[in-house]
């Protein structure tokens, strides 16, 4: 799973700033692998998030935060395996450059009924342009990891 992350307003405050409230959007996500759901239809292929996947924080500085992950559209793009269509929604805690992510994704795989599944991402969140976290707010990121569905 790839993408970029823009952190909107001001940015997330520094290590030195106290926490405060952040909202972003992410663009660009591409995931790739296996996705299975409780009814037993595969999926493997690849999926690319075509609209902007949004959430916040209310507390949040560059040492860390947790927030929420807007609802968004999943659709299969390259198939190897199965089809995919659904959404998926949930809850992120970052510690530092490590981000887990714990969604609830109601889907369809391989046209059979829509059964939630639960996808837990882990991924690497690495700031870039100009703001570091450290002297200055960091505004935009690049965000890299794997997920697992279960």
């Amino acid at each position: 799973m790839d993408g970029k992350v823009h952190i909107n307003g001001t940015g997330i405050p520094t290590i030195t700033q106290p926490k405060g409230a952040t909202s972003y959007s992410f663009t660009g996500i591409l995931i790739s692998g296996t996705f299975r759901s409780a009814n037993g239809g595969t999926f493997v292929g690849l999926i690319k998030i075509t609209t902007a996947v949004t959430g916040s924080s209310p507390s949040e500085n560059t040492l860390g935060g947790s927030g929420t992950v807007n609802s968004f559209p999943v659709a299969a793009t390259t198939k190897v395996v199965g089809n995919l269509s659904g959404s998926c929604a949930g809850k992120f805690k970052r510690t530092l450059s490590v981000v887990i992510v714990n969604l609830s994704c109601p889907i369809s795989v391989q046209g059979k009924p829509v059964q939630t599944g639960k996808v837990t991402v882990v991924a690497y969140f690495q700031p870039t342009g100009s703001g570091n976290g450290v002297t200055s707010r960091v505004t935009d990121a690049q965000f890299a990891g794997v997920y697992a569905s279960q």
